[in-house]
């Protein structure tokens, strides 16, 4: 129920201070009780307010935390999904070379699972990192073939 109530406040930005004290306290639960599933999206849910603060450090570890967790986990779609979003939180916070290389990883999990909504927004993500580093022509090339996925 918290962690619901997190996102809940993050998302209407009603108020963000309760929604990290929310997120913050769920993550604490799932990590005791060890519920790798909870853990992850928790661990995400935090970084996109760290992210939204200016929280680079702690994003980036929780990032990372919730990526080796799907990994060990061992779903590849579920990893292609961790990988996605943490590609967006690392955009967010201006780290273009390692979200490149997130969304990337993404695009082949989506690919090798057939997850068409996964490969389509990874080639986005790719397209705006594209436009980052001054390659407009790639980032149409590969907002074009976004399109075709579904």
């Amino acid at each position: 129920m918290l962690a619901i109530l997190a996102r809940i406040h993050f998302v209407s930005q009603d108020n963000p201070a309760r929604a990290q004290a929310l997120a913050e306290e769920s993550l604490a639960i799932f990590r005791e009780l060890k519920n790798r599933q909870w853990h992850a999206y928790m661990s995400l849910l935090l970084a996109e307010m760290l992210a939204q603060q200016g929280e680079t450090v702690r994003a980036r570890l929780l990032v990372e935390e919730q990526v080796a967790i799907r990994r060990e986990l061992g779903d590849k779609a579920s990893t292609a999904e961790a990988l996605f979003y943490g590609a967006r939180v690392l955009a967010s916070l201006g780290n273009l070379l390692e979200a490149g290389r997130l969304y990337e990883e993404s695009l082949v999990l989506g690919r090798a699972t057939d997850y068409a909504p996964i490969i389509a927004v990874s080639l986005e993500g790719l397209g705006e990192v594209a436009v980052a580093e001054g390659k407009p022509a790639w980032a149409a090339r590969l907002w074009g073939n976004s399109r075709g996925v579904a």
